[in-house]
């Protein structure tokens, strides 16, 4: 059984979390990489289930990244349906909540939100590292690769909601 975790971000990112434990990946997408699909390809029959992260555009977003942002929005909902891997949308505020993070800074005030955003990044980084501390999640710097941080928490939780 193989669960995925999909970040469909700027930064996005695949997660692969085998049930036996004894692989587990995460790692940048590069849409270019005639690879990624031979890849899924050779997964698909044994994927359990993929969840992609249900995301939307934002308020203040540029148009071009969310063009962008929705193009690979749509690719990864066309490659799972041309593999048949069985898949489900889940909403960044669910598999958040799993981990006990607060949703929401508490206040409408741009720059704390910003702030808040960036803990919850470095707190979701914190948490996949202790948790799969053989997976790449920082750079050699120590820049968090949070969009590899993501995808695997994500693929983590589906592995919750569908085996153990």
């Amino acid at each position: 059984m193989i669960y995925l975790g999909i970040d469909v971000g700027k930064s996005g990112a695949l997660a692969v979390i085998y049930d036996n434990g004894l692989e587990i990946t995460a790692e940048a997408i590069d849409f270019n990489d005639p690879k990624l699909v031979y890849k899924l390809n050779n997964l698909a029959s044994n994927v359990t289930v993929a969840y992609i992260e249900k995301v939307s555009s934002m308020p203040n977003q540029g148009v071009a990244s969310t063009f962008s942002f929705g193009t690979n929005y749509g690719w990864w909902h066309g490659v799972m349906d041309t593999l048949g891997i069985p898949y489900e949308l889940v909403r960044p505020q669910e598999w958040m909540k799993s981990l006990s993070l607060p949703k929401n800074a508490p206040t409408k005030d741009a720059a704390i939100k910003t702030r808040y955003r960036k803990e919850r990044k470095v707190a979701i980084s914190n948490i996949a590292r202790r948790l799969f501390p053989k997976v790449e999640l920082v750079t050699q710097r120590g820049k968090i690769l949070d969009g590899r941080s993501d995808a695997l928490m994500i693929a983590n939780y589906a592995r919750k909601v569908y085996g153990k």
